[in-house]
């Protein structure tokens, strides 16, 4: 018990922490939006700061990686620069030192690291001598469209396995917070490839400040007489306890219902009755693909998304859902967070109908977001389908629930494609009397039948 309580006191005072550098980060304004961050708990509404909210959750996570889309001059990088030193207590100066200010020209060298001249001409040696930003704890890259094709590949050999290769050499880069800025108006640009981006696990877009907001500009420092350094920016935690804080995280538990929304989340964004998106053809034959199916309605969320997610989209939502829930002091995730940060962990990942886009004027945040709004009204209505189908996989069968199920089919995807068919399968495989059976022996302390 005494370990317990001294486990939740820490935890309460590095949480306490976090949230001062937030407090810092909008008290100094070092970056000015007033969206908020929007979470329903308990009846009530909670609004937190979003840009600073997310870019904080990132930072809570192992490895987190994030992407901040917006235009040039809107304080993105020095915002995740000064959060970097309230985090970690790492100098300004050695934040600065390992960012990355992409340009087409900067090659894979200039990126990951070179050769020791001296060594490969003295004694032949290819000693790879890794830039600062590959060693670095917290990563940035400021406009990483702007980085060639070539450069991109070093970068998502990071995000992808943690390792950065150069020759002959790897460099294991298995802590870090990466952090990357996306200025979409910039003509010098290179497309960032679907799978890069679904290696980042959350992203923002960022807007230009609103009229009320911009009288707060007039509040902010001179930068050109005075620069945002270590004498005015405090250091709130250590890179050590911002790793213990990703251990913290990891062992929040998601409840029932968390985990039955991201999964619902998954597959909404995922199924199709007539193909697997996994092979790509929803991308050039969508149109025919839909044509007379009768999942195919104003509402359906599946004949609007034409590339599925990943799994690590799944884990994604996972793993930043903990990360606000234990900012938030709580226990457990609830399904709430979940649909608090889902649009985020999303919208970059998945390629959209054109014609749906339109409604959006091209935004495609606001297009995913809808989506998330129209997965969640299901995922509610779809919810006592959900928790008959969990007591029939525990063995306590229903004849009502499969009749339940084969008219919830007719109308909903995910009944169609997941829940009906594996009920079918459980009843015609005799799964019922197994189970049965087996919490009969487990009662009755028969471990010869429980082996059997």
């Amino acid at each position: 018990m005494c370990s317990a309580l001294n486990l939740k006191d820490f935890s309460d005072s590095l949480r306490k922490s976090v949230w001062l550098a937030i407090k810092e980060l909008e008290d100094k304004k070092v970056f000015i939006h007033s969206e908020p961050l929007r979470v329903r708990l308990h009846g009530k509404l909670i609004k937190l700061p979003l840009i600073s909210t997310l870019a904080t959750l990132n930072a809570l996570v192992a490895r987190g990686s994030m992407l901040l889309y917006g235009g040039y001059g809107g304080g993105k990088t020095t915002l995740v620069k000064v959060l970097g030193r309230l985090l970690t207590g790492k100098s300004i100066k050695e934040i600065e030192a390992s960012i990355i200010r992409a340009h087409p020209q900067l090659t894979e060298e200039k990126v990951v690291g070179r050769l020791d001249v001296g060594k490969l001409l003295t004694e032949g040696a290819e000693k790879i001598v890794w830039r600062n930003f590959i060693s670095s704890f917290w990563k940035i890259i400021d406009e990483i469209n702007r980085l060639s094709p070539s450069a991109q590949d070093a970068i998502f050999s990071i995000l992808s396995e943690g390792i950065a290769k150069y020759f002959d050499g790897i460099y294991e880069t298995k802590e870090y917070v990466f952090y990357a800025t996306v200025n979409p108006r910039d003509i010098g640009s290179y497309p960032l490839g679907m799978p890069l981006l679904d290696r980042f696990g959350i992203a923002v877009p960022i807007s230009m400040p609103r009229y009320d907001e911009v009288a707060d500009i007039a509040e902010v420092p001179d930068d050109k007489l005075v620069e945002w350094d270590d004498s005015i920016i405090p250091a709130f935690l250590s890179k050590d306890q911002l790793i213990v804080i990703w251990n913290l995280v990891s062992r929040v538990d998601l409840d029932v219902e968390a985990k039955l929304f991201i999964g619902a989340i998954v597959r909404e964004f995922s199924a199709c009755i007539r193909t697997l998106k996994e092979l790509g053809t929803f991308l050039d034959f969508a149109e025919s693909i839909c044509k007379g199916c009768h999942f195919n309605t104003e509402n359906a969320i599946c004949n609007k998304i034409y590339t599925p997610l990943s799994v690590r989209a799944g884990k994604a939502l996972v793993r930043y859902s903990k990360a606000l829930s234990w900012l938030l002091g709580l226990d457990t995730v609830p399904v709430n967070v979940v649909y608090a940060v889902a649009p985020y962990i999303i919208w970059h990942r998945v390629h959209l109908s054109s014609k749906f886009l339109e409604k959006f004027h091209g935004n495609r945040f606001e297009a995913v977001r809808s989506l998330i709004d129209t997965a969640f009204r299901n995922f509610i209505n779809r919810l006592p389908v959900y928790y008959g189908f969990m007591k029939l996989e525990t063995g306590n069968s229903d004849i009502n629930l499969i009749n339940e199920l084969e008219k919830s089919a007719a109308s909903d995807l995910i009944v169609a494609t997941d829940l009906y068919p594996i009920a079918k399968q459980i009843l015609e495989n005799n799964y019922l009397e197994l189970v049965r059976s087996l919490v009969k022996a487990i009662n009755n302390q028969d471990t010869d039948r429980v082996h059997d």
